[in-house]
């Protein structure tokens, strides 16, 4: 038996998500992004996400996955980083992010303020990290991801591989995480425009400390403008981003649950700021994650409920809730309407995260 007991904080625009998985004395803590729009007040993250995470009740986390380098969902980390001193955690969590590109770099170091890259060079540099890449090996081998993730400190593992918390080849049951690194046209694009400005590509990869950024951050800032004229395409500011399932791997397991009925358990799938806007990135996702369609699923609407990052809905086959962060009043226009209307038609209980609610506790069990 899997006991897995989630909880999306209500944290307003951004995001902070987190998932304690045990089983026969094993028991692991994930944390999905960590971040909400600046308090212009505080020149922080909001008080919200602060409480959230001081009165979260971790005893430990043991990885912390990252869906992409954007301020409202990386800000917190340095609280974050802080409460696990404060509960005495002697191994610090691993970081795993996606295999950023150097446009990816350009855009967070053009976009971020130095109070968040301060958090982002004492984070990564007291933290072992983990990248993942959409490029590489096809295997879906699978990886003890709680023995063996030191292999991709220095090579990026692919996202075809998938990730087991806990389990065997031979377990009747299994935990894994399964990643999905989507690399937009958008982002595509840019890297073609950036091959042909190497003297900016040895200046982005000269900013390893805080020091390099104040120095350079007026030059890269005006090159992101530069380059960004150039794209036919420029307009939505979201690039490579990190998509993750995390869900029992037994076959076996998974059809006895589906056949539970209403009592059916859900999996997470979270999305970050991914692009599923056309029918191509949406077969995309849906083809990788094909192992898990036909199970009830705790859906997280990519972008904070964009209209430019979902053209439609998945190919579900089973029960869906679905869930986006978004501030009361925000000034995004988040979430909107048409994402709004299209869950609607769709059948789909739709939970929409303010700073003002209540945090969302899902208790699962999987026989």
């Amino acid at each position: 038996m899997i006991y897995n007991t989630k909880t999306f904080y209500a944290v307003g625009q951004g995001g902070f998500y987190s998932e304690r998985i045990w089983s026969n004395g094993m028991d692991y803590t994930i944390v999905y992004d960590c971040g909400a729009v600046v308090d212009k007040s505080l020149e922080g993250p909001t008080i919200e996400l602060g409480n959230a995470i001081d009165n979260s009740g971790f005893e430990r986390i043991d990885f912390v996955v990252i869906s992409h380098l954007d301020e409202d969902h990386i800000n917190g980390l340095k609280k974050l980083n802080r409460y696990v001193n404060q509960i005495g955690q002697k191994r610090p969590p691993v970081l795993i992010l996606p295999n950023p590109t150097p446009l990816d770099r350009l855009l967070f170091f053009s976009s971020v303020s130095i109070k968040t890259m301060e958090i982002f060079f004492d984070i990564i540099s007291n933290q072992p990290v983990l990248c993942i890449s959409s490029e590489g090996d096809n295997d879906e081998t699978e990886i003890a991801l709680n023995a063996d993730w030191k292999k991709g400190m220095n090579n990026p593992f692919s996202h075809n591989r998938v990730f087991t918390l806990f389990g065997c080849t031979d377990c009747s049951e299994k935990w894994l995480l399964k990643f999905y690194v989507d690399r937009s046209k958008y982002a595509l694009q840019f890297d073609l425009l950036l091959k042909k400005e190497p003297a900016l590509i040895d200046l982005i990869k000269s900013i390893k400390s805080i020091k390099d950024f104040e120095f350079s951050k007026e030059k890269l800032v005006r090159a992101y403008k530069k380059i960004s004229e150039k794209g036919k395409t420029y307009g939505d500011k979201n690039w490579s981003s990190m998509a993750m399932i995390s869900a029992p791997f037994i076959h076996d397991m998974q059809t006895r649950n589906c056949e539970r009925g209403v009592e059916s358990p859900y999996i997470s799938w979270m999305n970050g700021d991914i692009r599923l806007k056309d029918d191509n990135e949406m077969l995309a996702i849906e083809q990788h994650f094909a192992d898990f369609l036909s199970l009830n699923i705790d859906f997280q609407i990519p972008h904070h409920g964009s209209h430019n990052n979902l053209g439609r809905i998945p190919a579900f086959n089973r029960r869906v809730r679905t869930y986006i962060w978004a501030g009361e009043d925000n000034q995004y226009g988040h979430p909107n309407g048409t994402i709004l209307r299209m869950l609607k038609r769709a059948g789909l209980k739709i939970n929409w995260i303010t700073e003002n609610d209540s945090h969302i506790v899902r208790h699962e069990k999987w026989l």
